[in-house]
C-alpha cells in the first residue's frame, strides 16, 4: 500500500538525515546560546576557526552544536557553511514535510481501519483498489440519492445548482472530487454532492457499495498526498537550481574572491548592504534615521551590530 511506502520513504529520509556526522569551523569569535529565542543566555565561548560539531538544523538559520561538550544553540553567520549542511538543512525541511503528509494520511485513512481487522483492511483494500475504477469505469457503483438533493457544477457550496432530486432515485458514482463531495450521474445529469447524501438501504449489495464508494475517496485521497509528495521533491530541485544560478550571479558581479569572502561570512568597511546580506543573511532587525545629510541605518544581528551611511557599511560592532 502507498501509505507503507511514504513510511519507509520517511525512515529513510530520516535515517539520512541523523545518521551522519558533521564537522565544521567557526567564522569568528562569539558564544553559543542556551536557546533560539530572543532572550537567551550566552553559556561558552568559542573562537574563530575552532572545529565544532553539527548536531541539528533547528529553524531560521539557528543550529545545533556541540563545543567541546559544550551543547548549544549558534546562528548560521557564525559558522562555516559547508556543502554537508546545506544538504543536511535540505533534507531536514523536507523530512518535516514528508511527515505533515504521513501524519494527514493517517488521520484521513483510521476510521476503516477501526471498524475491521488491520489484515482484513489490507487484504480488502489491496482488491477493491485493483477494481474500483473498472467498478466506476462500467457504471456499476450504484447508490441511493434522497428526495431534495441538490446536484452542483464543482465540489463546493458556491457550485451552481444543476439538479435537484424531486423523489429517490438511483444514481451511479462517477468520481470523488474533494471535501467529502462525490460527483454522480442521475441519468443525464451529472454533479457533485455530499457523502452524506449517498444511501445504500435497498440496494442489493449494499455493504460493498458501501466499502467501493470509501475505497474510491482512498485512492483519489492517496493520489492526491503522493502527488503532493512528488510536488515538494521537484520543488527542492528547483530550490538548488535556483540558488545555483544566483551564485552565479553573484560570482559574476563581485568576482570569485570577493564572493568566496561573503560566503565565510566576513564583512568589512565599505560593503554594501546587498553583500552584507549575501553574508550574514537578513538581520533580526534594523533601525534606520533619514536627515539631510542621507540615511542612516543600524543592523541588527545576533551578536553584531552593523552601521550603514547611504548603503555603505561605515562601521560595525562585535
Amino acid at each position: 500500500m502507498k501509505i507503507k511506502t511514504i513510511t519507509i520513504i520517511l525512515i529513510l529520509f530520516s535515517s539520512h538525515c541523523f545518521s551522519q556526522i558533521i564537522t565544521t569551523k567557526f567564522s569568528r569569535n562569539g558564544y553559543l546560546q542556551d536557546n533560539t529565542n530572543k532572550t537567551s543566555n550566552a553559556i561558552c565561548k568559542f573562537k574563530q576557526d575552532k572545529d565544532v560539531v553539527i548536531i541539528d538544523y533547528i529553524t531560521e538559520n539557528w543550529w545545533k552544536v556541540n563545543y567541546k561538550d559544550c551543547v548549544g544553540y549558534i546562528v548560521e553567520p557564525f559558522l562555516v557553511v559547508t556543502d554537508e549542511m546545506i544538504d543536511f538543512k535540505d533534507e531536514k525541511l523536507l523530512a518535516k514535510r514528508y511527515e505533515k503528509f504521513k501524519i494527514d494520511s493517517i488521520n484521513k485513512f483510521n476510521i476503516e481501519q477501526q471498524k475491521i481487522s488491520e489484515l482484513e483492511y489490507i487484504l480488502l483494500a489491496d482488491s477493491l483498489t485493483r477494481n474500483i475504477l473498472n467498478y466506476v469505469s462500467d457504471s456499476l457503483l450504484v447508490v441511493n440519492i434522497g428526495k431534495s438533493e441538490i446536484l452542483r457544477s464543482k465540489p463546493s457550496i458556491f457550485g451552481d445548482v444543476i439538479y435537484t432530486t424531486v423523489k429517490k432515485e438511483k444514481a451511479i458514482v462517477v468520481d470523488y472530487g474533494e471535501n467529502a463531495y462525490y460527483k454522480i450521474c442521475i441519468d443525464s445529469n451529472c454533479g457533485y454532492v455530499k457523502d452524506f447524501s449517498l444511501k445504500y438501504s435497498g440496494l442489493e449489495n449494499s455493504d460493498l457499495a458501501i466499502k467501493l464508494v470509501n475505497e474510491l475517496k482512498y485512492k483519489k485521497e492517496k493520489d492526491a498526498i503522493l502527488k503532493e509528495i512528488d510536488d515538494a521533491i521537484a520543488e527542492s530541485d528547483n530550490k538548488k537550481e535556483e540558488l545555483a544560478n544566483i551564485e552565479k550571479s553573484y560570482i559574476k558581479k563581485y568576482g570569485e574572491k570577493t564572493y568566496a569572502k561573503l560566503k565565510e561570512h566576513y564583512y568589512w568597511i565599505g560593503m554594501t548592504k546587498e553583500m552584507a546580506t549575501i553574508s550574514l543573511g537578513r538581520p533580526s532587525d534594523i533601525n534606520r534615521t533619514v536627515g539631510s545629510w542621507g540615511v542612516h541605518e543600524q543592523w541588527i544581528y545576533s551578536n553584531i551590530y552593523l552601521y550603514f551611511e547611504n548603503g555603505t557599511l561605515t562601521s560595525y560592532q562585535n
